[in-house]
């Protein structure tokens, strides 16, 4: 059978290129939708790659809190330890103190005096006591503690008449600043 082609040349031509441009168009179709799905996919896969990179950071900072967490304990127990340290020095040069201090104070009380108490006060002492020979014994005993590197010079806050076993007695209170001769400064 012979075939014959009806179709105006031009009419075929204009098919041709139809049919060209729509295998362009969907040719063109499938490598958008094919750069898309790739770009998506380089996306999804950077994706989780800072998804795992940050998961791991995270780790590591939740490491390093702790870490964080046990300096400052240790820092908290070397304060602790520290302030131990000079409570034990401050204790050891007081320590040194007492004796040669009461056997200075022992020192410059007159016949007739006796002390009823003492307070350390700051950088001092408040000395309370009685005196059989009246103002005369407390004026000694201030005056023997002026001449002792232990004291300053001592200063009477009261002072009392009154009677003690049937006998006149004047009660006294005096402060007096305690510091350090030059010999024991020489030797902390």
């Amino acid at each position: 059978m012979i075939r014959i082609n009806l179709l105006p040349a031009h009419e075929v031509k204009q098919r041709f290129i139809l049919r060209t441009q729509l295998a362009v168009a969907v040719l063109l179709v499938v490598a958008t939708v094919s750069g898309c799905v790739w770009v998506m996919y380089l996306q999804g896969q950077e994706k989780s790659q800072r998804m795992a990179a940050l998961s791991q950071v995270e780790a590591e900072i939740a490491s390093l809190e702790n870490i964080v967490k046990e300096v400052d304990a240790f820092k908290i127990k070397r304060n602790q330890l520290q302030k131990q340290i000079e409570v034990v020095d401050g204790l050891k040069q007081n320590q040194r103190r007492p004796a040669p201090v009461l056997d200075a104070l022992s020192r410059s009380l007159p016949d007739q005096v006796w002390l009823i108490g003492i307070q350390e006060k700051g950088k001092g002492m408040r000395i309370t006591g009685k005196s059989l020979n009246g103002n005369v014994g407390i004026a000694t005993f201030m005056e023997n503690m002026g001449h002792s590197p232990w004291f300053g010079t001592a200063e009477l806050v009261e002072s009392k008449s009154e009677i003690f076993l049937n006998r006149p007695v004047v009660s006294f209170t005096l402060t007096v600043p305690v510091r350090k001769p030059k010999s024991e400064r020489a030797t902390s």
